[in-house]
């Protein structure tokens, strides 16, 4: 196991990733399936905020992470997502993928 978040390193070295936010697993799978058809909205912004030598300027994930110190009745990512709808008031659960898991209800009906 390796925690980091230098997420270039783990594609070269790692068959299996789990993305954390807010202390929770959010998703994961292979590899090939986070790199390649990233779910959550936060691990789609973890790979857009990787520098490349093509140049242009990465993108940031805007806002602050939520409080631990009271484990949130809602979605941990509700306040900075992009994505977000009404049913991410609540906590979602795992919703399958090809290889793994999603905390997402933007897959809610993807099964």
């Amino acid at each position: 196991m390796l925690i980091t978040h230098d997420l270039a390193v783990l594609s070269e070295i790692s068959d299996k990733i789990g993305i954390m936010y807010g202390g929770q697993m959010v998703e994961f799978g292979s590899s090939q399936e986070i790199y390649k058809n990233p779910k959550h909205p936060y691990t789609q912004g973890l790979l857009e905020s990787i520098p490349t030598l093509k140049g242009g300027t990465p993108k940031y994930i805007k806002g602050i992470p939520p409080s631990l110190l009271e484990a949130p009745t809602e979605c941990r990512f509700i306040d900075r997502c992009p994505l977000v709808v009404d049913k991410c008031k609540q906590v979602p659960p795992k919703f399958k993928t090809k290889t793994g898991y999603v905390r997402c209800w933007l897959y809610e009906d993807e099964k």
